[in-house]
């Protein structure tokens, strides 16, 4: 990495007594990265975050930030920021006592407190709110109140346990938008725990894709998104059509493989497999739809369109490939050239060889 690293894992391990383990997990953080742990429910996001905060104690392995150990130091000497998802603030206490309440714990004097908070409700958007309670302001506004809370103690690492899953969608996207340029202006180190891939994309400088205790993918969004590693990764992270195949011939330039309904398909991206039994891969939004008058071509196919969703921005499109019967999903920005398309329409699909991924299907 080009930064220096300010948060590393080694071999950490948390086992648990019913067999549920996570790890080993290995990883590095860069000074002002932000990093996501994405997974499903029961992936180990979570647990990783709550061994980095202090709340659970690692069977094996070391956690060190700025290159002291830490994973060897209580949860309140880790000088660790935190954002839960409920928020967890103090409904007896007005914005201003919830964000100061660090601080007065830290015996900081009254004025340099008054300054502290007046400075990161600003910072936050919320300079004139600092007299209300947390029934009195909205979720957006206390999920900006939880962070402020965090950030006023100045930490060298803010981890984030699924903030903006209580939010709507409306909000979360607003949110997002307003938490990246803060931690871009702050020069804040995050790791940032979701089930969202889009948060996902949205926010990261990299990702962790997580699956069954494990690490399975590193990499910044676009990789993670167009070079996957494994059928579950590229399942995951977005949509994908996923036909079986067999390869039938390999070669510099790529790989030939046939469909099990016999739909011939050409890969110039090298395979990530040593057998001959595939799965072909390739996202709804790189298929390309043409006249039904388009010349025959490498991967190109005569298809009916079998369904037609029109979703404003997007239309989604279920087509029937006439040689095989297969299903393929097919995405795009909504425009006139296509307005006047219907279920029953023929049409061709088309599908650049770079775009098709091919892994192991045994």
């Amino acid at each position: 990495m080009s930064q220096p690293a300010a948060l590393r894992l080694v071999d950490v391990t948390k086992r648990y007594p019913a067999g549920y383990t996570v790890g080993p997990v290995s990883f590095e953080i860069g000074k002002g990265e932000f990093f996501s742990l994405l997974g499903e429910s029961g992936s180990g996001k979570t647990t990783l975050l709550r061994c980095i905060a202090g709340f659970e104690t690692l069977t094996t392995g070391t956690i060190t930030l700025g290159g002291e150990p830490i994973h060897t130091r209580p949860a309140h000497l880790r000088n660790v920021g935190l954002v839960f998802q409920n928020y967890a603030l103090f409904p007896h206490r007005t914005v201003y006592e919830n964000v100061a309440y660090g601080l007065k714990l830290r015996k900081r004097p009254p004025k340099e407190i008054a300054e502290r908070v007046g400075r990161i409700l600003e910072m936050v958007g919320m300079p004139d709110l600092g007299g209300r309670y947390p029934s009195q302001i909205s979720g957006g506004q206390q999920q900006r109140v939880a962070l402020a809370r965090s950030l006023i103690l100045e930490p060298p690492l803010v981890l984030f346990d699924e903030p903006l899953s209580n939010l709507d969608a409306k909000l979360r996207v607003q949110l997002r938008f307003e938490l990246r340029a803060l931690q871009r202006r702050l020069g804040m180190t995050c790791i940032f725990v979701t089930h969202d891939q889009s948060e996902a994309l949205a926010l990261s400088d990299r990702i962790a894709v997580l699956a069954k205790g494990q690490v399975v993918q590193v990499g910044p969004p676009a990789d993670i998104y167009q070079r996957p590693n494994s059928i579950f990764v590229a399942e995951f992270v977005g949509s994908s059509n996923r036909l079986s195949a067999t390869l039938e011939h390999a070669d510099q330039d790529g790989s030939q493989v046939r469909t099990q309904g016999g739909l011939a398909l050409r890969s110039s991206v090298p395979a990530q497999t040593g057998t001959t039994q595939l799965v072909a891969m390739f996202r709804p939004e790189e298929v390309e739809i043409l006249p039904s008058s388009a010349p025959e071509a490498q991967n190109r196919f005569a298809c009916e369109i079998a369904d037609l969703t029109y979703l404003g921005e997007d239309t989604h499109l279920q087509l029937v490939t006439r040689v095989s019967g297969e299903r393929l999903l097919v995405t795009f920005k909504s425009h006139r050239r296509w307005a006047g398309l219907a279920a029953g329409d023929e049409v061709v699909a088309a599908i650049d060889p770079a775009a098709v991924r091919l892994f192991d299907g045994a």
